[in-house]
């Protein structure tokens, strides 16, 4: 995709209702996040993308706005996989049209109805419920009860 300007990247991804994201050399892609933001269902052939770019995964999973199909079921049949993915009932495609709005909302920081702050605090409120300690801005793993004690934070 390197070679493809940015300009036809957005005109080729907004025309489009599907959007291969397939992983490359590494297990993040770029594909994923261009066509949240084009509004263009990503239909992900990657095992390790939802590991290792997990977008808000306290407020949608993959599968509310994206098609998944497995590595292996597309290496042995990609036409047929494919098919079998977009095939779903109406229903279910405008269920993921919903859940692909709103992740735009999200991930869209520089619009006026961008979601990104609350999601973010949510993500973060609800990760420190879940594990009980708060990622310091160093890295480090800082134990929320003594936060809370040390800031005077009541829940």
């Amino acid at each position: 995709g390197y070679d493809i300007p940015p300009d036809e990247w957005a005109k080729k991804f907004s025309d489009s209702k599907f959007c291969l994201t397939i992983r490359g050399d590494q297990p993040a892609s770029r594909s994923f996040n261009r066509s949240i933001r084009a509004g263009c269902m990503p239909v992900v052939i990657s095992d390790l993308l939802p590991l290792f770019q997990s977008y808000f995964t306290k407020t949608l999973q993959y599968e509310d706005f994206a098609l998944i199909i497995k590595e292996k079921d597309f290496l042995k049949d990609p036409i047929g996989s494919l098919d079998k993915a977009i095939s779903l009932p109406p229903s279910k495609i405008n269920e993921k049209v919903e859940g692909l709005r709103l992740m735009q909302r999200i991930v869209a920081v520089n619009q006026s109805d961008s979601l990104f702050v609350p999601a973010l605090a949510r993500e973060v409120v609800e990760t420190i419920k879940e594990k009980g300690c708060a990622m310091a801005v160093y890295g480090g793993c800082l134990n929320f009860e003594s936060f809370q004690r040390k800031q005077k934070i009541k829940c």
